[in-house]
């Protein structure tokens, strides 16, 4: 595991093989902590496996995070979410959310649970695009895990998705969704799923 936390701006993880086995679910393969800003981030070219746990945590809590850009990563076999950006829901609000996050040109197989899942939501905030585009998710969710949906977006506010390709997502029960979008007042199911099986 990859434990970051403190005021940490201008770095960068890139071409790592990071594999984690055994049965912890809470064994992450890079947790991030967020307990002081953290901006100008950098996980690039790396290729992430986690049989049990998530690939990427973040673990935001209010504070703030910007300017990060997760691509070309190959995210396979994880045991729950390959990327978790998590929050509590009274800090996902549009002054306290991640911006000029930036995912994308991945790659998710056999994920689990979501291969991008957000509860600490995305905000607008001028010259810092949110951006998910060009990813690939391949066999994402499982027939004994329920409520899994590829891209479970949460509390976003301002963000581009685009080009991406979502094949096969199975789940217990539903969602099976390919890209969730939950705002405040406001659920939007988007995308044409190639292959889903509840």
């Amino acid at each position: 595991m990859t434990s970051i936390s403190g005021t940490n701006h201008n770095n960068t993880i890139q071409r790592c093989k990071i594999v984690v086995t055994g049965s912890n679910q809470s064994a992450y393969s890079i947790l991030m902590y967020i307990t002081n800003p953290f901006y100008n981030w950098n996980i690039l070219n790396n290729e992430i496996t986690n049989t049990s746990g998530q690939g990427l945590r973040v673990e935001a809590f209010g504070d703030s995070l910007y300017d990060m850009n997760i691509s070309q990563n190959n995210f396979h076999d994880i045991g729950l979410q390959a990327i978790r950006f998590i929050d509590v829901k009274s800090h996902a609000s549009s002054t306290s959310s991640p911006y000029g996050i930036s995912i994308d040109h991945n790659i998710f197989t056999d994920i689990q649970r979501s291969a991008i899942e957000t509860t600490a939501g995305m905000r607008y905030v001028e010259k810092h695009l949110n951006y998910i585009g060009y990813n690939t998710a391949l066999r994402i969710g499982s027939d004994a895990v329920p409520n899994v949906n590829a891209f479970q977006l949460n509390w976003i506010r301002s963000a581009i998705i685009e080009h991406n390709y979502i094949d096969t997502i199975r789940t217990s029960v539903p969602d099976g969704d390919g890209i969730i979008l939950i705002i405040p007042s406001l659920i939007i199911t988007i995308c044409v799923i190639i292959s889903s099986s509840i």
